[in-house]
């Protein structure tokens, strides 16, 4: 899932809440009074109980080049799509090195269900530890690797009045899955398990209604399921936006929650953990990792857009300043902020997306709320403190590896 999975996000836009990679220039401030939660309460589970574990600088210049990898001991792939939130039929996807070279391409058709208006596009993609999967059309599972190359997996359930959403286990072995059938009344969800060949199908829950949950990633053996709604006021709304569920693969047990308080929202992909914070007025933020480990985050404010670092001991955002009545303002430069609260600026301008590991972050330029224009992406390379002179197609989604395993 992802999103990092599919990265989410929540933020204010004319006093609604609007999900993932929404309030491009909007300042989120942790004190503002009378905000709603972004996150939304399920139907309970058929067979699931109820939840068990309680969540608790120097000038940077432009390369004439592409940037050199970083030495690692893994080699991380940067996914980018274009085309999710707009109204044609297809989407493409780019794997990107860190050097801010597309490695592989391809294109997919979109589902049905997702050109109807008012539904939201649930995630189309999941990152394994050497593949990305993804969907092409309604049913169809492809996969392709860094390399650029192209299997089909399996078809799925899915179809002009059902939908699917997936997450496939880091070591290529698993898959879960959320089928949502729409039908002519209330939406009604089904999650699944079973292994990649499709054997060994069972289904863990059924949820009725717009609040619901699918599966967004894997940990520990564990399947991470996050909270959403179907259904959207707003154009452009990918992704579920709300705290998330560990469960039991084999019996859909919760055995943990991570940010699914009533208030509280994750913001930004999510990494070894996430970043939680309250949309009322009181409760600092966090960052809560999916052991159950948390750190309390000393900032008043919160930029619209923010990006965990993949081992979760900083994020980065943009600058905030206050003004004359001491009210929260957002700044271009993206700063890079540690658990201590202290931000160290980047000096370069953007909007931060995510982190292809802890050296390489992924920014774009584009401050529109609802990405209705094609957003462009450019790598910055906090090693060497420069940035790709190439300019990448998409929005970031995830990154092969699987940003959780």
């Amino acid at each position: 899932m992802v999103p990092r999975l599919v990265g989410v996000r929540c933020a204010m836009r004319e006093r609604r809440l609007v999900p993932l990679h929404a309030g491009r220039t909007t300042i989120a401030c942790l004190f503002l009074a009378g905000i709603g939660a972004c996150s939304v309460t399920p139907t309970a589970r058929t067979g699931a109980p109820p939840s068990t574990v309680a969540p608790t600088g120097s000038p940077l210049t432009q390369s004439s080049a592409g940037v050199s990898p970083r030495p690692t001991d893994r080699v991380t792939i940067a996914v980018l799509v274009e085309g999710i939130r707009a109204a044609g039929t297809t989407y493409r996807i780019s794997l990107v090195s860190s050097s801010g070279t597309v490695v592989a391409q391809t294109s997919a058709a979109k589902r049905t269900s997702d050109g109807v208006a008012g539904r939201t596009v649930l995630p189309l993609m999941s990152a394994s530890n050497t593949r990305l999967y993804f969907l092409d059309g309604d049913n169809r599972l492809r996969s392709i690797s860094p390399s650029g190359e192209m299997r089909d997996e399996a078809t799925l359930p899915g179809g002009r009045d059902s939908a699917v959403t997936f997450a496939v286990k880091p070591d290529d072995s698993q898959l879960a899955m959320a089928v949502v059938h729409w039908g002519s009344g209330q939406p009604q969800t089904h999650l699944l398990v079973q292994r990649m060949d499709g054997s060994g199908q069972h289904e863990l829950a059924v949820m009725s209604g717009d609040a619901s949950e699918g599966p967004v990633g894997w940990y520990q053996d564990r399947v991470m399921f996050q909270l959403g709604s179907l259904r959207t006021q707003s154009g452009g709304t990918y992704g579920w936006g709300g705290g998330f569920h560990l469960a039991d693969p084999g019996t859909g047990d919760r055995v943990a929650a991570v940010c699914d308080e009533p208030g509280w929202v994750p913001w930004g992909p999510i990494t070894s953990g996430v970043f939680c914070r309250s949309l009322g007025t009181s409760g600092s933020p966090r960052i809560v990792r999916w052991d159950g480990a948390s750190s309390p985050v000393p900032v008043e404010c919160i930029a619209a857009r923010l990006a965990l670092s993949p081992d979760a001991s900083r994020f980065a955002t943009q600058q905030i300043t206050r003004d004359a009545a001491g009210g929260c303002r957002q700044a271009a430069p993206i700063v890079l902020v540690d658990l201590s609260g202290h931000a160290a600026d980047t000096k370069v301008a953007g909007f931060p997306e995510g982190w292809l590991d802890d050296s390489h972050l992924v920014f774009d330029d584009e401050p529109d709320i609802d990405h209705a224009v094609t957003v462009r992406s450019r790598i910055l390379d906090l090693g060497i403190k420069a940035v790709t002179p190439a300019v990448l197609p998409g929005e970031f989604v995830t990154t092969v590896p699987a940003p959780v395993a």
